[in-house]
């Protein structure tokens, strides 16, 4: 009975430990997300201007990074994704300017192949920073 527990222990901390990684993907979705919902709580009338909804904003925001080639070619960082990720949702609980700085995110992907890489993702992210400026 011992080793059943020391191998259903295992077991559960391998499928947590697999449910809390950040994928390049999963990395996408979250970022979009927290963009749209502190656009949204933030700069509330900027946000009704150019969205209908949060799902929209999401879409956008998820199909303009999957369809930037240049994202193939990179090496991605899950510790910086997920530093990313703390900033942007530190902004968007605050909404204090001080919360929200891009350098967060300009090592998530990196060492780019294509051309693309921390200028090109950073680039994209400041397009969309005059929404909380």
């Amino acid at each position: 009975m011992t080793i059943l527990k020391k191998l259903l222990t295992v077991a559960g901390a391998t499928a947590l430990l697999t449910a809390c990684s950040t994928t390049p993907e999963s990395y996408v979705k979250d970022w979009a997300k927290l963009q749209c919902q502190a656009y949204e709580k933030c700069s509330k009338a900027s946000f009704l201007d150019d969205y209908d909804d949060v799902q929209e904003c999401r879409e956008e925001y998820e199909e303009y990074i999957e369809d930037a080639e240049w994202i193939d070619d990179c090496d991605f960082d899950e510790d910086e994704a997920k530093k990313c990720l703390e900033a942007v949702r530190d902004y968007r609980n605050s909404c204090d300017y001080d919360d929200l700085d891009y350098d967060d995110c300009a090592e998530v992907f990196t060492d780019c192949k294509g051309g693309g890489g921390p200028g090109s993702y950073s680039s994209y992210s400041s397009s969309y920073s005059s929404y909380y400026y």
